[in-house]
C-alpha cells in the first residue's frame, strides 16, 4: 500500500471544492445569487461543536488520526489498532450525521416559528440545507479514508496468511 491517505485527502478536497463550484456556477440563473447561500458558518460551527468534542473527551480522536500514518512504511499498527481506527471513523460519520439532523431540525424550527412573510421561506430554507450540504462534505472526505484502512486491514491479514 504506497498512497498515503494525506494525498488521497487533497485530491478528494480539490475534486469536492471544484465540483461545489461548477454545481453553483451552472445553478446559477438570472440575478439568483445561489453562491451567497453556500456559506453560513452558524451550520458549519455547529456541525464542529456537536460532532468533534464527544471524539476528543473520550481519546477515539487518536484512532481517527491513525489512518494518516498507516501508508508509512516504518509504521506497522495491530489488526486491534487498525479496528479501532475504522471504529473511531464509523462513530466520526455518525456524529456528523446525527449532528446534521439535529442542527436541521432545530433550525427549520426556528425558521418556522419566528418567520411572518411567507416569501421569506425559501431563502431561509435554503440557508438551512447548508448544514446538509456541510454534511455531504464531510462524508465525501471521511468515506475514502474508511475505504483506506479498511483496505489496509485487508492487506494486512493478507500478508499475516502468508
Amino acid at each position: 500500500m504506497k498512497k498515503r491517505a494525506g494525498i488521497l485527502i487533497l485530491v478528494q478536497m480539490i475534486a469536492v471544492i471544484g465540483g461545489l463550484w461548477l454545481a453553483a456556477l451552472f445553478l446559477q440563473q438570472g440575478n439568483a445569487d445561489v453562491f451567497s447561500y453556500l456559506y453560513d458558518t452558524v451550520p458549519l460551527l455547529l456541525l464542529f461543536v456537536i460532532a468533534l468534542p464527544p471524539m476528543l473527551v473520550h481519546g477515539i480522536w487518536n484512532d481517527f488520526l491513525r489512518v494518516f500514518r498507516l501508508g508509512k512504511s516504518d509504521r506497522n499498527f495491530s489488526i486491534c489498532e487498525i479496528k479501532k481506527t475504522l471504529l473511531a471513523i464509523e462513530l466520526l460519520q455518525k456524529q456528523i450525521i446525527y449532528g446534521t439532523v439535529m442542527i436541521v431540525c432545530v433550525y427549520a424550527m426556528v425558521i418556522l416559528v419566528k418567520i411572518d412573510e411567507i416569501n421569506l421561506l425559501g431563502p431561509s430554507m435554503a440557508v438551512n440545507l447548508d448544514s446538509v450540504i456541510y454534511m455531504a462534505i464531510a462524508l465525501l472526505f471521511i468515506e475514502p479514508l474508511k475505504a483506506y484502512a479498511q483496505r489496509y486491514l485487508e492487506d494486512y491479514l493478507a500478508e499475516e496468511e502468508d
